[in-house]
């Protein structure tokens, strides 16, 4: 009799069939009540759902009735501006015979609101190949995607402010090697004037080169500006009676049909700064955002409030306060409901020599850039197409205001021109025409083009020099250098600096030891007046500060 095989007992064993059923149930609630969601379409257009698990609802919004019913079309939940993608990336994995494949994507639920989600599927096929069904599951990764988003939105903004850096030190190193240019172009025409005759018709020709140099200097301090480094003048500033004037002055030249609004509070703490600069970057974000709007008119919106970087604004990994101290600071904003830009024309904004405008020059917001930089500000603009544009500025307020430095620019008698100047520049032609002027004023001057060549004539000198023009930027030896070791060997000695950058630049750089400053390009008249000022001062038993 053949052996008959007995089941075996865990296969009738009850507590292994009641485990089984546990693990099965298990399994169904992680796709019925986790975030994961079961999805099987039919592959037809608009991707119609055959079955999609109960949890549907928590991301969709809808239940799973209204997909299964054919209530609601897969393909209208998926937002519209990924549509056409999503649809591409299907048909491509499809006739490419890919088994799965992986998409992110928006959706748009029923109340406007925005969701991301991560869909992985499976493509299901017949015998033949044909696709039938895709297969697949999504969850949700909006968190995940909206950081991902900003650190994206950051390191752009980084890299726009590294790349506006090195621009900003491009433009002011060709604004300071200009600066130089001028110096002997001004001057070299004003001296050739005063050897003419007064009924020369070549006087007329030298004037032209006269106007068209300070001309070329007015250029140049934009670009300094730009940089950062063309804050000429600081002055205690009411940024509310600032916006005001300025505002009611290009008033006049605003589209007529754009509405001004204003909200700015009483007992703002005032700013520190240049109010020619900071007028020049109102009135180029005031009429920009008159220029955007459309022909029917619209609203620009001008408005300041005090903010405490650490407190009312915390947030100190933004890009847009990160390079300011904590502290308080007045926000100025200058909104418009205009046309916007589009996210191109935001990354060259404030990129030189870039405009929108057909007859644009394109240093308007590069311009702006620097004066906001030059005061140790910030900007920030948010625009959207159709919409309107928003820029921010954040100012530091004003701390306890310094004592003004000694400008010499006073008018000089005949009595002033005496004295032994010593010139340090290291650019022949502003060497060579600052000694002709003061020789031809009646000083005694010697010139030398390197910092160790004027420590190595004090050494020698018999007389010591009475004075000392010396030029900041020089090779090998600069002007920080250099007047160190003046004051070390002879204290006394009062030193004229001379740069094509702004004084407050200068400053930062050299410290105090300074008797009077000059900014190239300066004219043969202006240079005899620093110089006799300060020798005047020494004659009178004054001195420098």
């Amino acid at each position: 009799m053949a052996a008959q095989s007995n089941p075996s007992p865990r296969d009738h064993d009850p507590c292994q069939a009641s485990d089984a059923l546990a693990e099965l149930k298990w399994e169904r609630r992680l796709f019925l009540d986790g975030p994961v969601i079961v999805f099987r379409w039919v592959a037809t257009e608009g991707w119609p759902v055959e079955y999609v698990s109960p949890n549907v609802d928590q991301l969709f919004g809808r239940s799973a009735d209204d997909f299964m019913t054919g209530r609601v079309a897969y393909a209208s939940t998926v937002h519209p501006d990924d549509l056409a993608r999503v649809a591409d990336e299907v048909s491509s994995h499809s006739a490419a015979g890919a088994a799965t494949f992986e998409q992110e994507y928006r959706i748009v639920r029923p109340d406007g609101e925005v969701r991301w989600l991560f869909d992985f599927t499976v493509v299901n096929r017949d015998e033949q190949g044909e696709v039938t069904h895709y297969s697949g599951y999504a969850f949700d990764v909006t968190d995940r995607k909206l950081e991902q988003q900003a650190q994206e939105r950051l390191e752009e903004q980084v890299r726009q402010t590294q790349n506006l850096e090195s621009l900003g030190v491009l433009a002011g190193g060709i604004a300071h090697d200009f600066n130089n240019l001028l110096v002997g172009i001004m001057g070299n025409a004003t001296l050739a004037r005063e050897d003419l005759p007064a009924d020369s018709p070549t006087q007329a020709l030298l004037e032209g080169i006269e106007r068209a140099s300070l001309r070329a200097a007015e250029l140049s301090n934009r670009m300094l500006a730009y940089s950062g480094r063309g804050c000429c003048s600081t002055e205690t500033i009411d940024l509310n009676e600032l916006l005001r004037e300025t505002v009611m002055l290009v008033q006049s030249s605003l589209a007529p049909e754009a509405q001004l609004h204003f909200d700015l509070p009483d007992d703002l703490p005032p700013i520190e700064g240049d109010g020619t600069q900071l007028r020049q970057l109102v009135m180029n974000l005031v009429t920009n955002a008159s220029d955007a709007l459309a022909e029917g008119g619209g609203t620009i919106e001008v408005s300041s409030r005090l903010v405490v970087l650490g407190q009312t604004h915390p947030p100190r990994d933004d890009a847009f306060v990160a390079s300011l101290s904590p502290g308080p600071c007045l926000l100025l904003k200058v909104v418009d409901d205009g046309s916007g830009m589009d996210e191109e024309t935001q990354r060259k904004l404030f990129e030189p020599f870039y405009s929108t405008k057909f007859t644009g020059r394109g240093l308007g917001m590069a311009t702006a850039l620097g004066i906001v930089r030059s005061h140790k500000g910030a900007i920030r603009v948010s625009s959207e197409l159709g919409v309107g544009t928003r820029f921010e500025i954040m100012l530091p307020v004003a701390a306890d205001p310094a004592p003004a430095p000694v400008r010499a620019s006073a008018k000089v008698t005949a009595a002033d021109h005496r004295g032994h100047v010593l010139i340090v520049d290291d650019e022949g032609l502003v060497l060579q025409l600052a000694q002709q002027v003061l020789e031809r004023a009646g000083f005694s001057v010697c010139a030398v083009s390197t910092g160790q060549e004027a420590i190595a004539h004090l050494r020698r000198a018999d007389p010591t020099p009475q004075l000392v023009l010396l030029d900041l930027t020089m090779p090998h030896f600069d002007g920080s250098q250099t007047l160190a070791e003046l004051k070390r060997l002879a204290p006394q000695v009062p030193v004229i600096l001379s740069s094509g950058f702004s004084e407050q630049e200068t400053t930062k750089i050299i410290g105090e030891g300074l008797s009077g400053f000059i900014q190239k390009p300066y004219s043969p008249s202006s240079l005899v007046a620093a110089v006799g000022q300060v020798l005047g001062q020494l004659s009178n038993g004054e001195s420098g500060c």
